[in-house]
């Protein structure tokens, strides 16, 4: 007998896998890696060049935001149409301005509602994207193929851009 469910979850399951696999690997070339530009401050100059950051700063565009709106911004609750409790938290400026009461709430495990709460590592790299200076980074990830694990590279995607909506 014919499985309809079991279908559904199995075919699910195949097409995010395949969505997956295009956005890490959209612009990824198996070539040599040019070497980021370095200073003698020991610092990655960003492509628009208006923020120096450390090496091993935290990045908005590619940590905190999606984080953030994976977590937070979602609708239904502090997104731009919802605005649970009038917290909007869908833009740079907005998750700025509201990041100590982000981190105060998801550091009390108070926030995200029926969702799990964020890692000790998340908050982690909250709080030092708040020590660095809320700054509103643009990161440019290289694409390594050779080194790619599920727990190292397919998981934290999955958690920062997917967990919080499809969690099931």
């Amino acid at each position: 007998m014919l499985n309809l469910n079991s279908i559904s979850t199995k075919g699910t399951l195949l097409f995010f896998s395949g969505i997956l696999f295009l956005f890490l690997f959209q612009d990824c070339k198996r070539e040599a890696t040019v070497a980021p530009q370095i200073d003698s401050h020991d610092t990655l100059v960003k492509k628009d060049t208006t923020h120096v950051i450390k090496i091993d700063s935290v990045c908005f565009s590619t940590q905190i935001y999606p984080m953030i709106m994976s977590n937070c911004g979602m609708s239904g609750c502090h997104d731009a149409t919802t605005k649970a409790k009038g917290l909007d938290v869908t833009t740079y400026a907005k998750i700025s301005y509201y990041a100590n009461q982000i981190y105060s709430s998801v550091n009390a495990n108070r926030m995200p509602k029926g969702l799990p709460y964020f890692t000790t590592a998340q908050k982690a790299l909250f709080q030092k994207w708040m020590n660095e200076g809320k700054q509103n980074t643009i990161c440019i990830n290289n694409c390594d193929t050779l080194g790619v694990t599920y727990t190292k590279s397919i998981a934290p995607v999955l958690q920062n851009y997917c967990l919080g909506c499809h969690n099931t």
